[in-house]
């Protein structure tokens, strides 16, 4: 398979790291997808948007002249089609579970919190008697 510049091909997520995605194209020949290649909405942490097995279509912005090097883009491609990538609809399907886990995750600390100032108060009044 010939790879070209600006061309957009179906990849699928071999592995999520931190600096980005390592996906699959063709013939299992691998690629990279940076963080700074992917739509301006996604957070420094891939791994909360992207799994292992995820499809998305990106387009290859780098290769080496042998091929053995090739970096693809989400963002070059939302903005070529001038909308947000397709993993975006994944991702706005993602968001309310954060935000449930997140609202849990703040009601319990309050709480705790709570709990924490009425033993600090209660052995301040002992101390005092």
């Amino acid at each position: 398979m010939v790879f070209r510049l600006g061309a957009v091909y179906r990849v699928r997520v071999k592995e999520v790291t931190e600096s980005g995605l390592i996906v699959t194209v063709g013939n299992n020949r691998t690629g990279f997808i940076p963080v700074v290649e992917m739509t301006g909405d996604f957070p420094d942490n891939p791994r909360l948007f992207f799994r292992r097995n995820d499809r998305l279509q990106a387009m290859l912005v780098v290769k080496s002249p042998d091929e053995r090097r090739l970096v693809f883009s989400l963002k070059a491609l939302a903005s070529v089609q001038g909308k947000p990538s397709t993993h975006d609809e994944e991702r706005k399907e993602r968001e309310p579970e954060f935000d449930n886990l997140f609202q849990k995750f703040k009601r319990d600390s309050q709480w705790r919190l709570s709990l924490w100032k009425q033993s600090i108060e209660t052995k301040r009044k002992r101390g005092r008697s």
